[in-house]
């Protein structure tokens, strides 16, 4: 009787394991670049904004130790290096920023890259144009 009973608990209120997590952000990052479609955005290039959301498991850090985190400095470094090359898409550009953080840091366990053109060149637009790229492992 009572292994029927824990067993009906368990099943109607599953358990719930905390998982802590830090995120390291960087938002409103501008730069000037040549990301685009057309080659005259290349060749004269644009304003961008870029916002980065990393995620990794509070678990690996210790306590007033940076090389225990992720430190937004070499992120920053990593979204500079990236929006200073020249791409056609910015989904290219995002997803390349994901995939050099995460090569650098592998203990990253999500990651959210939004690139916004500022100045897209559509005729009558008036507010920017983004490409969000977030991938979870």
């Amino acid at each position: 009787m009572k292994g029927d009973v824990i067993s009906a608990v368990s099943t109607r209120f599953p358990l719930v394991v905390a998982t802590e997590t830090f995120t390291v952000t960087l938002e409103g990052l501008r730069f000037y670049s040549r990301i685009g479609l057309f080659e005259q955005e290349r060749i004269v290039g644009n304003d961008f904004e870029v916002c980065c959301h990393i995620t990794y498991p509070a678990s690996l850090f210790r306590s007033e130790d940076l090389s225990s985190g992720i430190s937004y400095a070499d992120v920053f470094d990593i979204i500079k290096e990236t929006m200073g090359e020249e791409w056609f898409l910015l989904e290219t550009a995002t997803s390349q920023i994901a995939s050099r953080c995460k090569e650098k840091w592998p203990v990253i366990s999500e990651i959210n890259v939004e690139i916004s053109k500022i100045t897209p060149p559509i005729p009558g637009i008036t507010g920017s144009c983004a490409v969000a790229y977030k991938k979870k492992w």
